[in-house]
């Protein structure tokens, strides 16, 4: 019983330990592979006008998750009437999920 509460506990610290790295140097996502934590500048002012993003065919979107460890993935995006849309597809003949894009 002991040794196990050593091994959970190196595991525990090891996970800790990279969640710290993580949250320093940030997990950008990329192209289908999910992310965590987004590096760059928080701007905490409201947009009124998105259409800035139109030089952009990609934006990565961060969420807040229930279990507290940031989630962050691709997506693309249209500005319309100073509006952000965020866009998903799927192609004729695809199927959801498995084709998702």
């Amino acid at each position: 019983m002991k040794k196990l509460r050593i091994v959970a506990g190196a595991i525990v610290a090891v996970l800790l330990v990279a969640l710290v790295v993580l949250r320093v140097v940030g997990l950008d996502p990329k192209e289908r592979r999910a992310g965590l934590w987004l590096t760059g500048e928080v701007v905490a002012t409201p947009v009124t006008d998105w259409s800035f993003t139109d030089k952009y065919r990609n934006i990565y979107v961060q969420t807040k998750t229930w279990y507290l460890v940031p989630h962050s993935v691709t997506t693309g995006c249209v500005a319309k009437d100073g509006k952000l849309y965020l866009t998903s597809t799927y192609r004729p003949g695809l199927q959801f999920p498995r084709d998702r894009a």
